[in-house]
């Protein structure tokens, strides 16, 4: 359960700095992913192919909250 939730938190900050990339640049955004203990090849890879990235949810069905 406990890696569940982290691995919940790493793709919420994820999101947050591929926003941040879109509005703010790349350093800023790298800046914001070094600050959270995440690592920023993560990112890296979203620049390197951008068309890579989910756009959805990969499951059929939505979690219950």
């Amino acid at each position: 359960m406990t890696q569940r939730r982290i691995d919940e938190e790493t793709g919420m900050t994820v999101e947050y700095a591929l926003f941040l990339k879109q509005t703010r640049g790349l350093g800023f955004a790298l800046a914001y992913l070094d600050s959270c203990g995440v690592p920023s090849d993560i990112l890296m890879r979203t620049v390197r192919d951008p068309l890579a990235t989910r756009h959805h949810e990969r499951r059929q069905q939505p979690r219950c909250a």
